[in-house]
């Protein structure tokens, strides 16, 4: 496009330049000799290719979508903060493999909450076991579609880190002390 205004240009500015100079008084040739532009032999023009243009749409749209690391307001649970405990409490399950082995720890999960809300791109950060990571995991992709981060009011996909933490609870009788 720039190259097309630009040979226009080129084109229009010497017969312009030389009316002005017809109108002044002076010859169209000494106008020209003193602008001194030189056309260039046009380029054929290449057809526009309809999937190209399509594909560079697309590709700004994949841009647009990266996920921004800084945001005014942080992508948030439906609900909130106290709605994401209730959430995890009632659909994290403890493997009984960990258990009976004892362990516990807190798994650090990092995920992208696109401007739609999904996540996406579930990885575990800090690792405590290959059975809790997989637990984790797995509750973080069961979760409904967040609400999505803002920046200069407008949603973007942004990074979120969740902590999630695996404790045996003691065991207790039937009077309420711990065995």
């Amino acid at each position: 496009m720039k190259k097309k205004i630009l040979l226009i240009l080129l084109l229009v500015v010497p017969f312009i330049a030389g009316s002005a100079a017809n109108i002044k008084g002076r010859s169209r040739s000494s106008m020209t000799e003193s602008v001194n532009v030189q056309p260039k032999k046009a380029k054929p023009i290449k057809p526009v290719n309809r999937a190209d243009t399509v594909a560079s749409v697309a590709q700004d749209e994949e841009d647009d979508d990266k996920p921004v690391v800084k945001v005014q307001k942080k992508a948030e649970f439906p609900g909130g903060r106290e709605a994401l405990r209730e959430y995890l409490r009632g659909t994290l399950i403890y493997p009984s493999q960990a258990a009976e082995a004892g362990i516990q720890g807190t798994v650090m999960v990092q995920f992208i909450v696109r401007r739609d809300g999904s996540l996406d791109n579930v990885e575990v950060l800090r690792s405590v076991d290959p059975i809790l990571d997989a637990e984790a995991v797995r509750v973080v992709k069961s979760m409904p579609n967040w609400i999505p981060a803002q920046d200069n009011d407008r949603d973007v996909s942004s990074f979120y880190r969740l902590p999630i933490n695996f404790k045996l609870m003691p065991l207790t009788d039937t009077k309420g002390k711990s065995r």
